[in-house]
């Protein structure tokens, strides 16, 4: 009876350690992913100091945006933003869009689409891809895909810009690094709103 009792013993105290061994590993592995965010973060914000166009900002934003392998994105995606007069989303920086995509949502307006609609509830939407098939807008444009809209507020809350991105089907959203994706948008709408002021675009 003793010799069962050690046996179920050691066998608990395994399971124990491999619990504690598999939690210090998520701890490590979240460390290092927040880590690398942070350093991708510092490198967007180095753009606040060049004096380029709104356009080849955004751009080189982007480029780092899609390329950060933590977030697991596709190599392709767009940031808009608010035009002035006709109060409609511009599409201003792009990477490896579709002709298709890039003519057909070369501007946003609020409430329509799935960019449309984070744009005017103030929300990011992740949507996969039978949830892109339901909006008429967007349905024809996206196989095999799912995509970000993340809308970006001024400290007004007002929506100044838009940032789409794309996912293979199989992505999943992880609400851990949501914090990236709204740094990543307050950040963006000091850049726009300083352009809205003093630049055409």
């Amino acid at each position: 009876m003793n010799n069962l009792m050690d046996i179920v013993g050691n066998d608990s105290r395994e399971e124990n350690l491999q619990a504690i061994i598999d939690r210090q590993r998520l701890s490590i592995e979240q460390l290092e992913r927040d880590y690398m965010l942070q350093g991708a973060l510092i490198a967007v914000m180095k753009f606040g100091f060049e004096r380029l166009s709104i356009k080849v900002r955004l751009q080189q934003i982007l480029e780092i945006i899609v390329s950060i392998p933590v977030l697991d994105l596709l190599m392709k995606g767009g940031i808009y933003v608010l035009e002035k007069n006709s109060g409609e989303l511009r599409l201003t920086a792009n990477t490896n869009l579709s002709q298709n995509i890039v003519s057909s949502c070369a501007k946003i307006t609020f409430g329509q689409g799935l960019c449309g609609l984070a744009a005017i509830n103030r929300k990011t939407i992740f949507a996969k891809e039978d949830d892109i098939k339901k909006h008429l807008i967007c349905k024809n444009m996206y196989d095999n895909i799912n995509h970000y809209s993340i809308p970006i507020m001024n400290n007004n809350r007002m929506v100044v810009g838009l940032i789409s991105l794309y996912a293979n089907s199989s992505h999943i959203y992880n609400n851990e690094i949501e914090w990236f994706y709204q740094s990543l948008a307050s950040y963006l709408s000091k850049i726009i709103d300083n352009y809205r002021e003093n630049e055409l675009y």
